[in-house]
């Protein structure tokens, strides 16, 4: 069974590598995370269409992550 794809978009490190470290915990599933620590560089991952499951932060200074959610939608995602 192949991996499930996630991105993360966080500018914290620490909380990225605590949700990694939470998902090594299900025996169940296997997931292949990515993580993305900018507003830009985030969204650029997420258009690639490559994951099946995006997790992001809510506070992406400057910006938000539910106008990342918008442009996503506005670009098609």
């Amino acid at each position: 069974m192949n991996p499930r794809r996630l991105l993360w978009i966080d500018d914290d490190r620490l909380q990225s590598r605590l949700v990694e470290q939470q998902l090594k915990a299900f025996r169940r599933e296997r997931f292949q995370l990515e993580w993305q620590e900018t507003f830009e560089r985030g969204l650029e991952r997420l258009l690639t269409g490559e994951h099946e499951v995006c997790l992001l932060d809510y506070q992406l200074d400057p910006r938000d992550g539910l106008e990342l959610i918008r442009l996503a939608k506005e670009a098609g995602c």
